[in-house]
């Protein structure tokens, strides 16, 4: 299972974040501070604060990457390379299109 976000810009365009990325991933998420529930509950938040709460969760996650790594999927279904991809890519586009609304597809 899979879920993606996108950023909706107040003009009616979308930037896509990220599609497919799998369920297996999300302790990293919570580790790093970017959510607490689950993915969903990124649906409907200001592009700029998830901007601020990616960056932090980089730096968290880059600065303690054995904790992070302990948290690899068994099954092979992401890793925490691949985290650190969609983090830092969170992070960017979120912080370029601050005016934007994540929208959160599942």
């Amino acid at each position: 299972m899979s879920w993606g976000i996108d950023i909706e810009k107040p003009n009616g365009d979308v930037i896509e974040i990220v599609d497919g990325h799998t369920y297996n991933l999300t302790p990293m998420w919570k580790l790093a501070g970017v959510f607490y529930g689950g993915s969903r509950d990124l649906d409907g938040l200001r592009a700029d604060a998830l901007a601020d709460a990616a960056a932090r969760g980089l730096q968290r996650a880059v600065s303690n990457p054995g904790h992070f790594k302990a948290l690899n999927p068994e099954n092979g279904w992401g890793d925490y390379d691949g985290f650190i991809r969609i983090l830092t890519r969170t992070a960017i586009l979120c912080a370029e299109n601050r005016d934007g609304m994540i929208r959160w597809n599942g």
